[in-house]
């Protein structure tokens, strides 16, 4: 297995270095024996972020955008899925994924199967899917799950109803792709498709031509081998507020969106800023607010769980001087402090 990350270097957001940091040495600590860490990379990286996968040992090349799906900021996820001459099974995951554990159990999956976990919300409406269905001639698969947005209200107020979706509609986050071209050669087809006919059409929204998830669950459709992950294999911050697994039963953290505060982050420290800042005002915030909803009990566990996971990031930048490394990544691009 090879575990593949795209990293676009285009856009001024030192966020993308930071996360890339995070994830490779959260690899090197957990998951380095397992499985190899390759990183596509666009743009020009400054030669201290690619200096330390040197040092560390992940693989790394430079490539050119797609210009079919660079319409959309995250069209070019899509390199990370194509072979690019391995012969190793991809799990393709964003650069905010952080490895708590080993995940060699995902060798166990069958090679030709598709695997990912449940999304957070569904963006496309039903009245999307339908025309989708009826112009197009693709559908996902009819798999119901709940939907986790929908749990986090449901504990704030027990009068709101759970949410179930009967289509599958995965999060990008963690994907364990078939072997092979096809499946991403579909999954780019169905983007494509699914964005040109929506461009100009009443139902048009960002769901359908700006984002990816459309075309995946179309293309897992079309696939039809198809596995849920478990949750602890993309674990994001909503999961954190429901404190629904312990935590040796979470593998994959994945630190999705940005801070709910947009501080200036200092240069010196700038990973370990971005990681409180992170975890303080998505996590912890919202978890105050949810302790009369937990009870005393569950409540402590949730607020140590959120708790142990900050310091074992902490741990993890200073073991390997994230901190440092970034500073010098940032000195690169003409930022000091």
């Amino acid at each position: 297995m090879l575990i593949r990350s795209v990293l676009d270097c285009r856009p001024d957001q030192p966020k993308y270095m930071c996360c890339t940091l995070l994830l490779v040495a959260s690899w090197l600590r957990h998951v380095a024996g397992t499985a190899k860490l390759e990183i596509i990379v666009l743009g020009h990286p400054p030669a201290a972020l690619t200096g330390f996968f040197d040092n560390v040992g992940v693989q790394w090349q430079i490539t050119d955008a797609d210009p079919a799906l660079d319409f959309f900021g995250t069209g070019n996820t899509l390199l990370g899925a194509q072979q690019h001459g391995t012969d190793d099974r991809i799990l393709l995951v964003d650069n905010d994924v952080y490895f708590r554990a080993d995940i060699r159990e995902l060798s166990d999956i069958p090679n030709t199967r598709m695997a990912g976990a449940r999304a957070g919300n569904v963006r496309v409406r039903p009245e999307q899917w339908a025309e989708i269905r009826k112009a197009l001639g693709l559908a996902p698969l009819n798999q119901p799950w709940t939907i986790i947005r929908s749990q986090v209200a449901a504990l704030r107020d027990p009068d709101a109803p759970l949410q179930q979706d009967p289509l599958t509609y995965v999060n990008g986050g963690v994907l364990l792709l078939p072997k092979g071209d096809t499946f991403v050669q579909t999954w780019r087809a169905h983007i494509i498709r699914i964005a040109d006919h929506f461009r100009d059409h009443p139902l048009k929204s960002a769901a359908v031509v700006a984002s990816n998830m459309a075309g995946l669950a179309t293309a897992i459709g079309d696939h039809g081998d198809f596995e849920w992950l478990s949750d602890g294999m993309n674990y994001r911050h909503r999961m954190l507020l429901l404190n629904e697994l312990p935590l040796e039963q979470i593998k994959m953290l994945h630190m999705t969106g940005h801070p709910k505060t947009q501080e200036t982050l200092p240069v010196q420290g700038y990973v370990s800023a971005h990681v409180a800042q992170y975890w303080n005002s998505r996590v912890l915030m919202d978890l105050r607010s949810l302790e009369a909803a937990h009870g005393a009990r569950a409540y402590a566990t949730a607020m140590a769980n959120v708790q142990a996971v900050m310091q074992e990031m902490q741990s993890t930048i200073g073991e390997y001087n994230l901190d440092q490394v970034m500073q010098g990544a940032l000195s690169e691009r003409g930022v000091t402090p």
